[in-house]
């Protein structure tokens, strides 16, 4: 241990990200990679500890799932700017703590992310129906093959009911299939 200069008053800000050190969320979706951060800084001054007193610390980082069991952590030395990564694979309210000894003495920070099940928009789509109407008629091959030759643009969710074999174009193959 070691004394930290006497004008230097600690404290930690933590959260939860969609990536490493960026902006604070509160909610989520289950499978996402999330990051929990944290800083220590100094108060008085609001620069980072490293930047304001040269001692020794260790900071350790936990991340919980909804019934309390740990899902990962981290112990850091000396770093006063981190984070850890992991998959939230299950639904409810995780928590990430941050625990920091300095000069013997300990801060703790945490910050909580609710975790739901995506959002799925259904969307029938019917592959070579472009007109929408249901049913894949003469209308749309006469549109397929306008498309296929350049004479018509199609809009974003026409091009992929246009495209019947999926490679991503709308070319003489989709007119093909269209036509048999």
């Amino acid at each position: 241990t070691f004394d930290i200069a006497q004008n230097v008053n600690p404290s930690i800000r933590v959260w939860f990200s969609d990536s490493k050190m960026w902006n604070g969320l509160t909610s989520g979706t289950k499978g996402s990679t999330y990051y929990l951060c944290y800083e220590l800084s100094d108060r008085n001054t609001n620069k980072r500890l490293n930047d304001t007193s040269p001692g020794k610390y260790k900071a350790t980082e936990i991340i919980y799932k909804p019934d309390g069991s740990r899902v990962f952590s981290y112990a850091y030395d000396q770093s006063d700017y981190n984070w850890i990564r992991s998959s939230l694979d299950g639904t409810g309210t995780y928590r990430g703590t941050v625990q920091a000894v300095i000069d013997g003495k300990t801060i703790e920070g945490s910050a909580q992310i609710k975790i739901s099940e995506p959002v799925i928009e259904r969307q029938d789509l019917y592959y070579g129906d472009l007109n929408g109407d249901g049913r894949a008629t003469a209308v749309d091959v006469s549109m397929i093959i306008k498309a296929a030759n350049g004479s018509v643009t199609l809009t974003a969710d026409e091009k992929k009911r246009a495209d019947l074999n999926g490679d991503g174009y709308v070319d003489k193959k989709d007119v093909e299939l269209m036509q048999n």
